[in-house]
């Protein structure tokens, strides 16, 4: 499902289900070698609201199943889409005040 914010950022929600904190994954779905660009609240403002192109943002859990499935399919975008579309991803675990801020 995607919302629009403006005309340059298209914001991408992965679907989220609860499960206990037991059974999270510790590790992030998107490494450093990843043409996926991670987001964090030092850097969310400047590669989002004031890049100059558009940007994909997806808002993650790692121990999520679906967030895991689409992890293949962003990176791909990341990859097709270099040069034209930023392709982002933000752990909204790791972030919680962040991702559940109202921007």
């Amino acid at each position: 499902m995607a919302m629009f914010w403006s005309t340059s950022i298209i914001f991408s929600f992965s679907l989220l289900i609860f499960l206990s904190p037991s059974s999270r994954l510790v590790a992030a779905l998107y490494g450093p070698s990843s043409d996926v660009v991670l987001l964090s609240p030092s850097n969310f403002k400047s590669k989002v609201f004031y890049s100059n192109g558009v940007v994909l943002v997806e808002f993650f859990a790692p121990w999520c199943g679906h967030c895991q499935a689409l992890t293949p399919t962003w990176e791909k975008a990341a990859k097709v889409l270099k040069g034209v579309a930023t392709v982002a991803a933000l752990d909204a675990d790791a972030h919680k005040s962040l991702a559940q801020e109202k921007l």
